[in-house]
């Protein structure tokens, strides 16, 4: 990615010519949009700047209806921004400021606008459009002072269409620094906001309330009860809450909107507290304070949006849509601006909409913001919109700053980033209504922002109980997506029966949201840090047996169907839940993704579309299924599955080490949906595992075989064994994005330590390699493999596979004592010789058959029985 110059002399020696930005009467965050598109042309043409001595502000209106338009007062630009810190900020982004007379001293003043045409090029237009024209008109304005446009155009002029302009945009509409005034009344407002929160032991949020009569009364018509039903339903999952109002209210206001958002959490007291820099600092009068401009006091508010930890906007509003573009960027320190969200809701002149596209603050991937645009808005003149409804692929891959090489001319580099969301997959069609959504699930009108990793689970029947993961935990979270770039965003498919703590409107709302349309936002009913999504179950899986295990699998397998946006998914089973923040990234670590976050890539190949762990027992997909078999969990059917796998050549009976397919641990995966193998491999492993549900409900087996079949092992996993087979998959090439086992990022003392504190760890380690079992013993062999040799082979000595995930405990035991002991009774009576009573006992106690794999080897009876299922003979003894 090409960067901006950053120091200012250079800036400044570049330019040749200059842009004046004249003062335009609008409320200061139009204003400011106005001069950051000012500053992009400027820049793209290789003009300084001008910046205005004077901005417009409204006197004593108090943001009245009838007085909303009267921009009267004149404020000093030095009133309002903190002109030396911000002409930094700009030269760190590569714009050179200048004064006035610094302009007329070194070039021509003139009344040349861009806004009057030269050539073909006319106003709004695409920064790809602008780079089109910017060598002609930079001869046109050469040695000159010139404008974009006169003072009564406002506010579209630039449309970013590629990631590195909205970069752009977004780093010029930050560089506005605020007086100092504004900035220290700003931090004074937040340290009384959080001490309260503190005291109260409550949620802060601050929200730029919208709801007011002066947009419902204005032609934006803004439709008030929806809009404080939506605030309602985002906020309510949050309590108990201390809410910060921006824009002004005073403690009558407080109240009115405390009494419209009451409802919506309940009987509890305290549940709501709502505060505003007014009654917050009550000893300050705020409009005299600023000489009676309201726009002025408008700017402490939007300093707060800035920094406060969690932010919610009005996307219709100019004030929260600069907020949250400023806040789209990392925060320093990164502590702030941890959160930011939308109120899904619009103005009738879809402004909201038009904002998302010309100033956008989530990382959404619209293909095409030109024709977006041009469908939205009334331009008045169609003739003349030069923005491209058919942008050439030139103008997506070119960069919007270059550096300029040999020669002084522009060196252009590829925007890798692809500019459009995925359609839904073909196959999915098969699934019906089962997991079939309007819109999808990550659609940044129902989040209020753009998820990058979406962290996916399935409960149904109330099997496991869904884990809620603490506000602290989310609010670390939050501070280390800021870190990373990026946006979480967390489902769980349930039915009500999982999710007991709902209400019954609530169960509605939740069960209503599948169905919502693009237009309507349909944000999600939380609960825990979770969006729940009530699907309605369909016929695929409604009249079978064990229908809610099967129903799970549908978005364990197949949500890239209902997922758009995200450019990866996290798959957890509901017995999981993540130890620390910190997991995440460590799981979703080896898929290394373009620009999934701003680390360095490891340079050792293209990644991996797939990663999910070892099998913490068990080596092969042949030991797993005579698992399930001695466990009672499946019946000898299932047998059938492995005898037509290896009819194909499949050899089951290896593990990875040697050579082999290995086995998986289902219990959790990560995926790059932006990778074609990803969609693929999870398409190929619903159809396995539905060809053989009759057989073998669990989706280990079908799974490894899915990766082998496909070509999608490692090439030295993928070897066809010592059977002589009909058609073998071709090995998978160095390019190819296909499944890894993951791998911990522990060095070799931690992960030592770590087992060194599990009691049975080492046991763990010589029972699940069975290699290691045979001619090792003890504690202290077994410590001793795994430093010499063991961690260098990618083995984990953790008993439960990894140390990213901890467990829930089941709602409901597997099987009763009753069963289980007269399952130890007709399977395993002579397996004492092999295993210690006491070890026998735990295994029942624990509900872990299986985890000692060598005992079917000292059982005769049951060795030649399973040989037998193996090889298709139903007939033998026990």
């Amino acid at each position: 990615t090409a960067l901006p110059d950053s120091d200012s002399a250079t800036a400044c020696f570049r330019a040749t010519s200059a842009v004046r930005i004249p003062s335009v009467k609008k409320g200061l965050c139009n204003q400011r949009m106005r001069m950051v598109q000012d500053i992009v042309i400027a820049h793209l043409f290789g003009g300084a700047v001008i910046l205005p001595e004077t901005v417009f502000s409204r006197e004593g209106c108090n943001f009245k209806a009838e007085c909303y338009g009267q921009y009267t007062g004149m404020i000093p630009f030095a009133d309002v921004y903190d002109v030396e810190s911000t002409s930094r900020a700009l030269a760190a982004v590569g714009v050179c400021t200048m004064s006035e007379g610094a302009a007329a001293t070194r070039f021509q003043p003139s009344n040349v606008k861009l806004s009057v045409p030269a050539s073909k090029l006319s106003l709004p237009a695409s920064v790809s459009e602008l780079q089109d024209f910017a060598e002609t008109y930079q001869k046109i304005f050469l040695g000159r002072v010139w404008s974009v446009a006169d003072s009564t155009v406002c506010c579209t002029l630039v449309v970013p269409d590629s990631e590195l302009a909205v970069r752009l945009l977004r780093q010029v509409a930050a560089a506005f620094i605020p007086a100092p005034r504004i900035v220290s009344l700003a931090t004074q407002v937040l340290e009384r906001f959080y001490k309260r929160a503190h005291e109260e032991a409550a949620t802060p949020v601050a929200i730029h309330w919208r709801g007011q009569s002066d947009m419902a009364a204005s032609s934006h018509a803004l439709n008030i009860t929806a809009y404080t039903n939506e605030v309602a339903r985002m906020l309510a999952p949050l309590k108990p809450l201390c809410l910060l109002i921006l824009g002004g209210a005073s403690a009558s206001e407080l109240a009115e909107i405390h009494a419209r958002l009451r409802p919506a959490f309940g009987h509890r007291d305290h549940a709501l507290r709502l505060y505003s820099k007014e009654t917050l600092m009550p000893g300050i009068k705020w409009s005299r304070h600023f000489g009676g401009y309201d726009d002025l006091v408008g700017m402490v508010d939007l300093e707060i949006a800035r920094k406060v930890w969690t932010f919610i906007g009005s996307p219709f509003s100019s004030f929260s849509v600069i907020a949250a573009t400023m806040r789209a960027l990392p925060c320093s320190p990164a502590s702030e601006c941890v959160d930011t969200r939308m109120v899904p809701v619009d103005v009738s002149d879809q402004l909201g909409r038009i904002f998302a596209l010309q100033f956008p603050y989530t990382d959404d991937t619209l293909r095409d913001r030109c024709k977006a645009l041009t469908r939205l808005h009334d331009w008045h003149k169609p003739g003349e919109w030069s923005c491209p409804t058919q942008p050439r692929a030139s103008h997506r891959l070119r960069p919007v700053i270059a550096r300029r090489g040999r020669g002084g001319r522009r060196r252009l580099q590829a925007d890798a980033h692809s500019p459009s969301a995925r359609t839904r997959h073909p196959r999915c069609g098969v699934l019906g209504t089962s997991l079939h959504v309007n819109q999808p699930i990550d659609a940044p009108s129902r989040l209020g922002f753009n998820c990058t990793i979406a962290v996916i689970t399935a409960l149904y029947g109330g099997y496991d109980t869904l884990h809620s993961y603490s506000r602290s935990f989310q609010a670390r979270l939050g501070r280390q997506e800021r870190e990373h770039g990026v946006h979480t965003c967390w489902f769980a498919f349930v039915d009500a029966a999982s999710v007991p703590d709902l209400s019954a409107s609530e169960i509605a709302q939740a069960k209503a949201a599948f169905n919502t349309t693009a237009l309507d936002g349909g944000s999600w009913v939380q609960s825990g840090g979770w969006n729940l999504v009530m699907l309605p179950e369909g016929q695929m899986t409604a009249t079978l047996p064990e229908h809610n295990q099967l129903r799970s699998r549908l978005p364990k397998m197949m949500a890239h169907c209902v997922l758009a946006h995200a450019k990866t998914m996290l798959y957890i089973d509901a017995k999981l839940h993540l130890s620390q923040p910190a997991s995440l990234w460590t799981m979703v670590d080896q898929l290394k993704p373009a620009s999934l976050w701003t680390i360095q890539a490891r340079g050792d190949g293209p990644g991996s579309a797939w990663v999910a762990p070892r099998h913490p027992y068990r080596s092969s997909v042949r030991d797993e299924l005579v698992c399930l078999y001695l466990s009672g969990i499946i019946s000898e059917r299932a047998f059938a599955q492995l005898r037509a796998y290896h009819a194909d050549g499949f050899p089951s009976e290896l593990s990875e080490y040697a050579g082999g397919p290995g086995l998986v641990e289902g219990e959790w995966h990560a995926r790059d949906l932006q990778a074609a193998e990803s969609t693929a491999l999870a398409n190929e492993w619903f159809d396995e595992w539905w060809r053989w549900r009759e057989h073998n409900t669990r989706d280990q087996i079908s799974f490894i075989y899915a990766a082998w079949r496909m070509g999608f092992l490692p090439p030295q996993n993928q070897t066809q064994g010592n059977r002589s087979a009909v058609a073998q998959p071709q090995p998978r090439s160095s390019g190819l994005k296909g499944f890894a086992h993951f791998i911990s990022s522990l060095p070799l003392a931690a992960a030592v330590k770590s087992c060194d504190a599990q009691a049975e760890a080492w046991s763990c380690y010589l029972m699940r390699y069975a290699d290691l079992g045979r001619n090792l013993h003890g504690r202290t062999a077994a410590r001793r493999h795994f430093i010499r040799f063991g961690f260098n082979e990618k083995r984990t000595c953790q008993c439960d596979g990894t140390d990213v995930v901890s467990r829930n405990t089941h709602n409901r035991a597997r099987a009763s004592a009753g069963t289980e002991n007269a399952l130890l009774a007709s399977r395993f009576a002579s397996m004492e010789s092999a295993l210690p009573l006491e070890e026998v006992n735990r295994l029942r106690d624990g509900h872990r058959w299986c985890a000692f794999p060598s005992f079917a080897l000292d059982n005769a009876d049951l060795t030649h029985h399973l040989q037998g299922l193996l090889r298709g003979r139903h007939n033998l003894s026990r």
